[in-house]
C-alpha cells in the first residue's frame, strides 16, 4: 500500500510511557519495613502506572486512545491497535505499546501535534519494526526477518549452526505405528 499510493511511513517512540499514565483503578502498595511502626494500618495508593504492573499497558492504551479519538481518529474494528484519520487527508497509525508507525502523505503535522501531548523520540523513516527490517525503494517496500533471526540464533549461541534439510538424523529410519501406538494416539486425540 505504501508504494502503490506513494505515502511515507515514519516511526516515533513515546518516552516513559507507563510512568506518565494515570491509573483509573485503585492499586495498593504495602509499606516497606522501617518506614512506619505499625504497617498493617496503612497502605500507599499508586497513582500512576509503573513498568511491570499488569494494569499499565491497558491504562496507557486507554490514555492514548482517548487522546486520538479527541483528535478525530477512529480505531479499526478488526484491530484496536490501528487508528485512522480521514479528513483533511488520510493518516493511519499502527501502535505497538509505545512505538507508533505513521502512514501518511504528510507526516510532520501529526508529529508536531502528538509532541505537544507526549514526550516523543522521532525515529524518522521506519527501517526496523519489531525485529523486521524494512527496505524502501521507489517501486516497493520489502520486509525481512534476517535481523531478528540472526539475533535470536545469537542469543541461543547458535550463530554458527549449519542448516539441515530435515530435523531427523540422516540415517534415522521411521516405521509405521503398530496397533497399540495407534490406539494410544487416537485416545489422546492425535490423528496421523
Amino acid at each position: 500500500m505504501v508504494s502503490t499510493i506513494n505515502i511515507q511511513f515514519h516511526q516515533i517512540d513515546i518516552k516513559s510511557t507507563f510512568l506518565n499514565t494515570p491509573l483509573s483503578e485503585i492499586v495498593r502498595l504495602s509499606i516497606s519495613q522501617g518506614i512506619l511502626t505499625d504497617r498493617r494500618k496503612f497502605f500507599l495508593k499508586l497513582c500512576k502506572a509503573i513498568y511491570g504492573l499488569k494494569q499499565a499497558p491497558l491504562a496507557w492504551y486507554e490514555r492514548l486512545k482517548s487522546w486520538l479519538v479527541k483528535k478525530g481518529f477512529l480505531a479499526c474494528l478488526m484491530d484496536p491497535c490501528v487508528f485512522f484519520f480521514q479528513k483533511p487527508s488520510e493518516l493511519w497509525l499502527y501502535i505497538h505499546v509505545d512505538d507508533i508507525v505513521i502512514f501518511a502523505s504528510n507526516i510532520e503535522p501529526f508529529k508536531k501535534e502528538i509532541s505537544l501531548e507526549f514526550d516523543i523520540k522521532d525515529i524518522g523513516i521506519a527501517d526496523l519494526l519489531l525485529g523486521v527490517k524494512v527496505t524502501h525503494s521507489p517501486e516497493h517496500v520489502s520486509l525481512d526477518h534476517k535481523y531478528f533471526t540472526e539475533s535470536l540464533l545469537d542469543s541461543y549461541g547458535m550463530s554458527n549452526c549449519k542448516p539441515v534439510a530435515t530435523p531427523l538424523l540422516p540415517n534415522e529410519h521411521l516405521s509405521p505405528a503398530n496397533d497399540d501406538e495407534a490406539s494410544s494416539c487416537k485416545a489422546l486425540g492425535i490423528s496421523f
